[in-house]
């Protein structure tokens, strides 16, 4: 019983944790598009510090951070999974349905948020290489390693849920039975 003790409260501070992020992540992933300077945005661009960055105003700004919202979408969504999924083992409900539902949508976010990723930085890369005075006509297309080994730990998420939740229809099955 002590275990469950345990677990319930670690779900519960992770559950304010996921909840945080929920309230965080959009500050995160749209302010830098308006507060940062241009050079820490876009680190690929090929102009140096020095150089005159005033292409890069509040319209281009705004393109970026609206490009932004299907990863932010993807990110919220995976952390509302992680909030369901903390809350039902805090109130004690350990493989219950709505924990394994939680967690797959956490996972199935994971592979999207996964795939995603080089997808906006190509697209992102395209729109402001057209606006760029330094390197018009230059397009920087990257899928690497890191990449892989992104979609390689979400698949590996969602195969973990899945044997949850195969376990748990086995639980089920057996139950029937007695």
């Amino acid at each position: 019983m002590a275990s469950l003790t345990t677990i319930r409260r670690l779900s519960q501070f992770l559950g304010y944790g996921a909840r945080a992020g929920l309230i965080l992540l959009p500050f995160m992933a749209l302010l830098p598009w308006f507060f940062s300077p241009a050079e820490d945005i876009l680190p690929w661009a090929t102009l140096p510090r020095s150089a005159d960055w005033a292409w890069f105003n509040l319209p281009v700004r705004s393109l970026g951070a609206f490009i932004s919202l299907i990863g932010l979408g993807i990110g919220m969504w995976a952390l509302l999974g992680l909030v369901r999924a903390f809350s039902a083992c805090a109130r004690g409900e350990i493989f219950s349905t709505p924990v394994i539902s939680g967690f797959r949508q956490f996972a199935s976010a994971s592979v999207a948020a996964a795939i995603w990723t080089p997808i906006d930085a190509t697209i992102t890369r395209a729109a402001l290489t057209k606006i760029d005075p330094g390197i018009q006509g230059q397009l920087s297309i990257g899928f690497g390693s890191d990449d892989f080994e992104r979609i390689g730990l979400a698949m590996m998420m969602w195969l973990i849920v899945y044997l949850l939740s195969e376990g748990r229809k086995a639980v089920e099955e057996n139950e029937s039975f007695v």
